[in-house]
């Protein structure tokens, strides 16, 4: 494929790798080297649940591409004292040094053995993305395999990609990277905020548009009226700051009022 004017056009297949949304398959318009557009790979549309569409949040990859600011090298620390008034020093490095001083401390842990006298691992890594890069990012998976326990316990940094605080406390409280509902096998859904169809990608909208269409009820609990509040059987408008207290409450009512009305036994296991 060319240009009017002879340039050279091609369309690269690939994903969206920004959120734990997707993969969302999409293809890149290059042209003359230079990517351009981002569009659906409809090709794909019978092995994704996204039927080959891409949500929003896609669109930018170009603008993120081309950003001047882009960091596109490894960063070094230079300055060891940390603290809200203290300036890092983040200086660039070539990826052989990167890859070298990395290389160099792992034999070191390797060599006093992987755990330490507590049974914790020696390693600790946050990849920033909620684990989203080690499951799409080929061969790194095996890399970490190969090296042996590694701490997750911080692993929902999220750094460049997201900044939502229910990734960090759901990793410290109970080891998941999001508080989703599990919508294919739930009959009724209580959101605290969740605007799942802003920010769910195209397999987050579709699966709640396929559970509304069996009949699940959602209930969206939030101050404002979100997208998801108007897709919603019920939208609860509470004041700003009290979704403890309405938690808490809920949670009296069903445990002293209403206890009959608890499965128990499932509870139990």
């Amino acid at each position: 494929m060319s240009t009017p004017d002879g340039g050279t056009v091609k369309k690269v297949p690939t994903y969206c790798y920004q959120c734990v949304a997707g993969p969302d398959l999409l293809t890149v318009k290059v042209v003359d080297g230079v990517a351009t557009e981002i569009e659906p790979n409809f090709a794909a549309a019978e092995v994704t649940p996204s039927a080959g569409k891409v949500c929003v949040k896609a669109f930018g990859l170009v603008q993120k591409m081309y950003n001047p600011n882009r960091i596109s090298t490894p960063m070094k620390r230079t300055n060891p004292k940390k603290g809200v008034d203290q300036d890092p020093g983040f200086v660039p490095i070539s990826w052989d040094e990167a890859l070298d001083t990395i290389a160099e401390r792992l034999h070191a842990v390797q060599a006093k053995g992987p755990n330490d006298d507590s049974g914790y691992p020696r390693i600790a890594a946050s990849f920033g993305g909620g684990g989203t890069p080690t499951y799409y990012m080929g061969t790194l998976p095996a890399f970490l395999a190969s090296i042996g326990p590694i701490d997750f316990g911080f692993g929902s940094g999220q750094g460049v990609k997201c900044y939502h605080s229910e990734h960090l406390y759901g990793e410290l409280w109970h080891r998941a990277f999001t508080v989703a509902p599990d919508t294919p096998n739930t009959e009724f859904i209580l959101s605290f905020g969740y605007n799942v169809e802003a920010s769910g990608g195209v397999c987050g909208v579709k699966r709640h548009a396929d559970a509304r269409a069996r009949g699940v009820k959602r209930v969206q609990i939030e101050p404002h009226l979100s997208v998801t509040g108007a897709c919603s059987a019920e939208w609860v408008p509470i004041k700003p700051k009290t979704d403890a207290a309405f938690m808490m409450g809920l949670i009296h009512v069903l445990l002293h009022e209403q206890r009959q009305r608890l499965d128990i036994p499932f509870l139990k296991q």
